[in-house]
């Protein structure tokens, strides 16, 4: 039996590694999602592919250097389209909550770079 997994969400239709992605995933009945996670400064897991925000919100810096309070005050949504504007990163556990019922999640973990 083949399984569809949403490689970041449904990336290619709303902002990459988003609520909104995953939710347009599952929609359109995606078996599966696929993500990438970083540890912020103060220990918080949140889901982004890049080990920096500059091409995925309107922030800039690596994930590592942020705190979650600091990371949620940047928009990962609009340098996708206008309609997406005010998406936040989400985290770990709003990702998990979100993906209930799929039968596949993979999650890489990104160890902070050296």
């Amino acid at each position: 039996m083949v399984k569809v997994i949403a490689h970041r969400g449904a990336s290619k239709l709303a902002p990459q590694n988003t609520l909104s992605a995953f939710r347009l995933a599952k929609e359109l009945k995606a078996d599966g999602f696929e993500n990438d996670v970083h540890m912020t400064k103060d220990g918080h897991i949140v889901v982004c592919h890049d080990y920096d925000i500059d091409e995925t919100s309107n922030g800039t810096g690596h994930i590592i250097d942020y705190t979650l309070e600091e990371l949620l005050k940047f928009d990962f949504g609009s340098y996708f389209s206008p309609e997406f504007e005010g998406e936040k990163i989400p985290t770990l556990n709003e990702f998990f909550e979100i993906s209930k019922g799929l039968s596949i999640i993979n999650v890489e973990i990104k160890r902070p770079f050296d």
